[in-house]
Parts: structure tokens; C-alpha cells; sequence
């Protein structure tokens, strides 16, 4: 229905359209406003709280059967260490087969009867300094003597250890064996001195037999070829 109100402009009654945010706008309905968005942000946050909690129980559900098969792979990156660390010292030692097939073929020549090695290794000893001087004969001043006792040096030592069944005379046989060390191509060049480090008696077998042990202590600038320095 259309209405036309033919009154004059001045007596007319003035009617607003739409809505008024006046009453809108008071403080305590800013108020209310505000208190319904922090209930509503609690209950949000209460939701996501105990929605979460299953999902966390569950979470540690599944990690607690994973467990078994997490020891198993720790207990495989064990082993896998451990296997790298052999290889890298089969590796080390497979990069160097001249001088061990050398040493090992010149053991062989120099051997004396009644001889036997039963071990075979290099590793570091240390040494008073000036000590290997010593036993190759060099004199040494006395004023030095207390100082150079005081520092200590480790060098790389080829370990020879033996028995000996050479009665009354086992001395004599190992200075043999010791001395064709010396003379052999390979020890002459690699070694700064040989020398007998122990003997001692021992009874096996009802039978009395002697076991030693000798020292070929490495050139300086041989060492890396028989031991890891690094």
C-alpha cells in the first residue's frame, strides 16, 4: 500500500528508518560485550583442553608400544658404531700391507730353535726422556740427569712377545734373535732400537720355559705406518 501524507512539510512527523546503535553503545552493555567474549574464549580453550587430552593419551599409548622397537634400534646404532670403528681400524691397518708383510716375513727369517712368538702388536710406551739415548750408549751429562728423569715421552713401540726353550742359554738365543732383527732390511730402516724388555721363568706343563719380551721402538717418522697417532 502506498501513503501520501499531503500535510505541509512543517506539520509533518518525522519518522527514522534502520536502526539506532545509540542504545547500543552504553557502558554496560560494552560491558556484557566484553564478559561474553572472555566466556566465550574460555569455553574455546576449555574444548581444545579436554579434546586434546585423549589425543596426548593416545599419543603415549602408541609410544609405549613403539618402545620394544625403539630398543632395538638403539641397540642397532650401537653395533653400527662399533662396526665402523673396526673398519676404520681394518682400513688403517689393510692401508699399510708392505711393511707388516715385511716385518712379518723377516720375523720368520730371524727366527732361532727354541724360539717362539706368541704375540705380536704395536702400541705406545712411554719413556723417560733421554732414556733411549741411554740404552743406546750415548753419555749424558750429570746435571741433566735429574731433569731429563723429571719429563717422559711416548713413543711407538712393535711389541714381540715369546717363549723360549732353550736351556741354560736362553739369554745367548734371544741376543741371537735380537741381533738378526737388527740386520734385517725392514727393522734397520724402521726401527730406532731393539732390545730386550723382560724374561722371566715359567712352568707349563711340568716343563720349565722362559717367555720374553722384546722391543722395537719406532723411527719417529714410521710410527703412522703401524699405529694410528691421530
Amino acid at each position: 500500500m502506498i501513503r501520501v501524507n499531503l500535510l505541509p512539510k512543517e506539520f509533518r512527523s518525522v519518522e527514522t528508518n534502520g536502526l539506532s546503535l545509540h542504545s547500543f553503545t552504553t557502558r554496560r552493555n560494552l560491558v556484557y560485550f566484553v564478559a561474553l567474549l572472555i566466556v566465550l574464549e574460555i569455553g574455546f580453550f576449555m574444548e581444545s583442553t579436554f579434546s586434546a587430552g585423549p589425543r596426548i593419551r593416545s599419543l603415549e599409548v602408541e609410544m609405549e608400544s613403539l618402545e620394544p622397537q625403539m630398543k632395538v634400534v638403539r641397540l642397532m646404532e650401537g653395533k653400527l658404531q662399533n662396526v665402523q670403528v673396526i673398519n676404520s681400524q681394518l682400513k688403517f691397518y689393510m692401508d699399510r700391507p708392505f711393511y707388516w708383510t715385511e716385518i712379518l716375513n723377516e720375523l720368520s727369517e730371524s727366527m732361532i730353535p727354541g724360539l717362539w712368538l706368541t704375540h705380536v702388536e704395536a702400541k705406545r710406551q712411554e719413556f723417560h726422556a733421554g732414556e733411549l739415548q741411554d740404552r743406546q750408549g750415548s753419555q749424558q751429562q750429570t746435571g741433566k740427569a735429574g731433569v731429563n728423569a723429571a719429563r717422559r715421552e711416548k713413543r711407538v713401540v712393535l711389541v714381540l712377545r715369546g717363549r723360549a726353550a732353550v736351556y741354560g742359554d736362553e739369554t745367548a738365543a734371544l741376543g741371537k734373535f735380537i741381533q738378526r732383527l737388527k740386520d734385517q732390511e725392514a727393522f734397520s730402516h724402521l726401527t730406532e732400537d731393539i732390545y730386550l724388555e723382560s724374561i722371566n721363568r715359567v712352568h707349563l706343563s711340568e716343563k720349565q720355559l722362559f717367555e720374553f719380551s722384546i722391543f722395537c721402538v719406532l723411527k719417529k717418522e714410521a710410527e703412522s705406518e703401524f699405529y694410528d697417532i691421530s
